[in-house]
């Protein structure tokens, strides 16, 4: 028995990547000239989080940015993903300098999701702050998903420090903004390529 915590941590981690590595090839994406790696950590999480697959999203078919999803499980579904049950990562890249008001934008996104008006009351303070940190964007810019079902959620972008968002609702409207039933398939199928199918 291992009774040294960071010898025991490290253990598991190694395991962690052992698991991963075992599942087989990531579906690793180039997309419109992004190269997502195969694997990235999360320095605190002390896990790797794998690729499942990469999508451009574009808004009159000018492309806007580029988002990329990472698991932290070898073999994940997409009813997994959608309940907040494993760690995930979205990377976005934008690709073109963001125009016009996208907090407005991501806050319609997000009260869309939910049908009841209780539920758009209570989680309205928290969707405007979540809608203010995803933003907009400059060309090149990198904006940064993490969640966590033990340590939440966070949110950040190039050169500034996340923002912390607790709570597995907020996660689960994250999610529907690329991958939920409402989103276009060529956007949705590809994120969710990586993901084992049984779902």
């Amino acid at each position: 028995e291992v009774r040294n915590p960071p010898m025991r941590r490290a253990i598991l981690a190694a395991c962690v990547v052992v698991a991963v590595l075992a599942a087989g090839p990531a579906h690793s994406r180039k997309v419109e000239g992004i190269v997502f790696p195969d694997y990235v950590e999360v320095a605190d999480w002390q896990m790797p989080l794998r690729l499942s697959g990469a999508a451009r999203v574009a808004h009159n078919y000018l492309p806007i940015y580029v988002v990329a999803l990472y698991v932290g499980r070898a073999r994940v579904d997409a009813g997994m993903l959608g309940r907040g049950l494993v760690p995930f990562r979205f990377v976005v890249h934008w690709q073109a300098s963001a125009t016009g008001d996208h907090e407005a934008y991501w806050r319609e996104q997000l009260l869309a999701q939910l049908t009841a008006p209780a539920d758009r009351e209570r989680l309205g303070p928290a969707i405007s702050k979540l809608a203010a940190a995803l933003g907009g964007g400059t060309h090149d810019a990198e904006l940064l998903v993490d969640y966590h079902p033990e340590r939440g959620m966070r949110i950040g972008r190039s050169g500034q420090a996340p923002q912390a968002f607790a709570g597995l609702e907020l996660a689960r409207l994250v999610l529907g903004l690329w991958i939920g039933p409402e989103i276009r398939s060529d956007v949705r199928a590809p994120l969710l390529a990586g993901l084992d199918p049984k779902s």
